[in-house]
């Protein structure tokens, strides 16, 4: 009879988990954090010119708002002779899941040759 009655309340619980009335465990997830750029994923910015980084958000289930990490690489020519460089986000949670957002900087020779 103890047996049954401890099986209840645990499946009582269960339910009010599932309803909101309780708070769920807070066990390992296998989610990782959503990083959300503010502003676009590919901007436009002419030569030389300096690009003001919006910077990101990140958001997880377990631990709420985190921490980005953030790295940008070398202007690089791609193959039709444009420049770009990437600014990368990286966010992780505490169960280890980590989460990669990028946004392409494109340096645009606007300058119309003088004659």
């Amino acid at each position: 009879m103890f047996v049954i009655k401890l099986l209840s309340l645990s499946f009582f619980v269960s339910i009010l988990a599932a309803c909101g009335a309780v708070e769920s465990s807070t066990s390992a997830t296998d989610s990782p954090p959503f990083i959300q750029l503010n502003g676009d994923a590919e901007v436009f910015i002419s030569m030389g010119a300096k690009y003001d980084d919006e910077g990101a958000t990140s958001l997880d289930a377990k631990d709420g708002a985190l921490q980005v990490t953030i790295t940008t690489t070398e202007p690089v020519m791609d193959a039709l002779g444009s420049y770009y460089y990437d600014i990368t986000y990286l966010s992780t949670d505490s169960d280890n899941n980590t989460s990669i957002a990028t946004r392409k900087v494109i340096m645009v020779d606007d300058i119309s040759p003088a004659m």
